[in-house]
């Protein structure tokens, strides 16, 4: 992701942070705002934001458009790794992007280490690594954060 895309984005939720959340007593005080893994898909920029209060996996329009939706209403999107239910939602400094809420809140994390590898294997299943030959024979899967997590097959 270009820096000056990275840093709208960690700088609009560090505002967040600091201002809308700042007396929430969900805020894990070990954890700060980071993006991770960021890559273009279909004209989106696709990675996992990390704050004091979440992890979403989003999508950031680039050349393409997000998914369309009634607002409050979940989208399907499907992502290599699998589909996966999106919000879509709008916020000054970044306008609108479309996010799926992987931790709310994010207390399990004792550290950025910690949430920054959890982020990071999500997106390895996300975006799991393919030759040509899977690529062409591979069958779409249905996601859930249920099965991203190992709890159902």
């Amino acid at each position: 992701m270009p820096n000056e895309v990275t840093a709208k984005l960690v700088s609009t939720f560090e505002h967040i942070w600091r201002n809308r959340m700042a007396d929430v007593p969900i805020l894990n005080p070990n954890l700060s705002v980071q993006a991770v893994g960021f890559r273009m898909t279909d004209g989106r920029w696709t990675g996992v934001l990390i704050t004091p209060w979440f992890m979403n996996l989003l999508l950031l329009p680039a050349d393409g458009e997000l998914p369309a939706s009634t607002p409050g209403d979940p989208v399907l999107v499907n992502l290599p790794g699998g589909e996966m239910p999106f919000l879509l939602a709008n916020e000054p400094g970044i306008g609108e992007y479309a996010m799926c809420s992987l931790f709310s809140p994010v207390m399990e994390f004792a550290d950025m280490d910690a949430a920054v590898a959890t982020a990071e294997a999500v997106l390895a299943l996300m975006f799991p690594a393919t030759t040509p030959e899977e690529t062409v024979s591979a069958e779409p899967v249905a996601m859930s954060r249920r099965r991203l997590f190992g709890f159902s097959r």
